[in-house]
């Protein structure tokens, strides 16, 4: 006896593959995929037992398993892809911690490789220019020119910013200059290494 028979309507191929694609291509019952099965949608409360075509009535199932089932139903049986979909679910977000664990690891390595060379350098400047000059450094040039030239590159410019802070005075005026100088040594050094 047929839908049209007890006057339901028969499935669209519309509703056919939005059930396909919400299953995943996969039977819900066994876990088979094509090519291997033919899937058909099979209902999980039979037409006979007055089910209904309604999209949440209906799962994937391959030939055998929908043969197999026949018009019984599924009682509280729980469909594989259930399972699976938890597991698959599960493996992504410990496959997703363990990037964010490794780009958080990366994040503090250049976070520390910044502090440790922004410390070195204030400790190199207050070396060169006792009392003077440390609080006008900013911390984003002085790393950006760690990474571009080297510390040993910015210790050259600290040395030579010492000697033109000692034949200005070395004040308090003068300090407030040595940044500046210090800074355009260093871009012109990068200037020099980039050509």
């Amino acid at each position: 006896m047929g839908d049209e028979a007890v006057g339901r309507k028969p499935l669209g191929k519309k509703v056919r593959f939005e059930v396909f694609k919400r299953d995943r291509f996969v039977c819900r019952y066994c876990g088979q995929t094509p090519p291997e099965v033919v899937l058909e949608i099979d209902h999980i409360i039979p037409l006979a037992a007055n089910g209904t075509n309604e999209v949440d009535n209906l799962v994937t199932a391959c030939f055998a398993c929908n043969r197999g089932k026949g018009a019984n139903g599924l009682g509280k049986v729980v469909p594989v892809l259930d399972e699976l979909a938890v597991r698959e679910g599960l493996q992504e977000i410990a496959e997703r911690r363990l990037l964010l664990e490794q780009q958080k690891a990366g994040v503090d390595a250049r976070r520390e490789a910044e502090d440790y060379a922004f410390c070195t350098v204030v400790q190199w400047w207050d070396d060169a220019m006792p009392g003077f000059g440390e609080l006008y450094l900013e911390k984003l040039s002085v790393v950006r020119f760690a990474e571009r030239i080297g510390l040993e590159e910015v210790f050259g410019a600290i040395q030579s910013t010492a000697r033109w802070w000692e034949r200005s005075g070395a004040n308090s005026y003068a300090a407030k200059g040595a940044p500046r100088y210090f800074y355009k040594i260093c871009w012109e050094r990068i200037r020099e290494l980039e050509l």
